[in-house]
Formats: C-alpha cells, structure tokens, sequence
C-alpha cells in the first residue's frame, strides 16, 4: 500500500469513527415477518430512547388484542440512530418475530449494503450481491 492511499483510508476510519454511520434504506427481499403485539410493546418500552429514526416497531399498529401477531408491513430500520443500534437492538427485535423473510440493508452513500435472513426469531447475517441486468 502506498503511503499516499494509507493516509486516505486511515482518515476515512477517523472520519466514520467520529460520525454516525447510518441505514438509508431497508426493504424486505423476500418473504414477511409477524411479530406479537405484547412482544412489540415490549420492546418498544425497553428501547424507547435507543430507536432510530424510522422503526417498525414505531410504525406497528398496536390496536386490537394481546398476543395478536402484527404484521411487519415494512421492516424500517433507517435515519439517525439506525446504525449505531443495528447489532444490538435491531437483532433483539428480530428475535421476537415470526415468519421467514430476507431483509436488505443499504448504509449512507451505497457504499455498503448487508442482509439478514430471519426464520421465526434466528437472525443470521448474509452477503448481499447486486446484479445489473438490462
């Protein structure tokens, strides 16, 4: 490595070490998750000042009977917060549904993008590949 490009990349680490690093975007890719209305309200009490910006958990509607599985209709996880919460708070949350879905990821920029694959409350991370195709 050239001392020029290791100047770079070790600013580059300061730099994302001192700001937040954050999802812009999250989409199912597949599949969908249900989660339990008493295990959301839950979680909603236990992370309450830790959610990010966008959160399924916020958008849940929590009307209607305890222990009714709630659909996850988008599995938001983005904005200010998301990415300093998505191994910890994210994953707890994911525990806590039911179903099988694979979820995409994008970080700021596009210059990253990660999955997990959720299959009734395992969460295991996976690669993502993009495809060009016309």
């Amino acid at each position: 490595m050239k001392p020029a490009s290791f100047l770079v990349t070790a600013c580059e680490l300061v730099r994302k070490m001192r700001m937040s690093y954050n999802i812009t975007r999250s989409l199912y890719i597949s599949g969908r998750l249900t989660i339990d209305k008493w295990a959301a309200v839950s979680l909603l009490r236990l992370y309450l000042h830790r959610l990010p910006e966008n959160s399924f958990l916020q958008q849940l509607d929590l009307d209607g009977d305890a222990g009714e599985a709630l659909p996850i209709e988008h599995p938001s996880w983005s904005g200010a917060g998301s990415g300093a919460t998505y191994h910890d708070a994210l994953r707890y949350a994911l525990e806590h549904t039911s179903g099988e879905a694979v979820l995409g990821y994008v970080w700021e920029g596009g210059d990253q993008f990660t999955g997990l694959h959720i299959k009734d409350g395992a969460v295991t991370d996976i690669a993502v590949a993009l495809e060009a195709s016309q």
